[in-house]
């Protein structure tokens, strides 16, 4: 998650929401917590902060964010170069309804 997160922020885009794969709710939650345990056994999970960064270490397809603005071009990773490049310029930006 934390990757697909760094990762829509180095192509120029902000994410509207993260959608967790199936449907359920508390996918981050749980991922974190399972984490958390594996790495902390007798551990007792005391408040948000615990979980923060282990909910980041969950499985993420980037399929899954929807985006409310794209800043003006679209970059692309280049494994040749091993560099972000431009692919596209376009803009796009969410009006916000009630």
């Amino acid at each position: 998650m934390a990757d697909v997160q760094k990762m829509i922020l180095r192509m120029e885009c902000e994410a509207e929401t993260y959608f967790p794969p199936f449907g359920e709710k508390e996918y981050f939650e749980r991922i974190g917590r399972e984490k958390f345990k594996a790495l902390f056994p007798g551990k007792p999970i005391i408040g948000e902060d615990d979980l923060r960064y282990y909910k980041g270490l969950a499985p993420y397809n980037p399929a899954l964010v929807r985006l409310s603005k794209i800043k003006g071009e679209i970059r692309a990773y280049d494994h040749h170069l091993k560099t972000w490049r431009k692919v596209k310029d376009f803009h796009y930006s969410k009006i916000a309804t009630i």
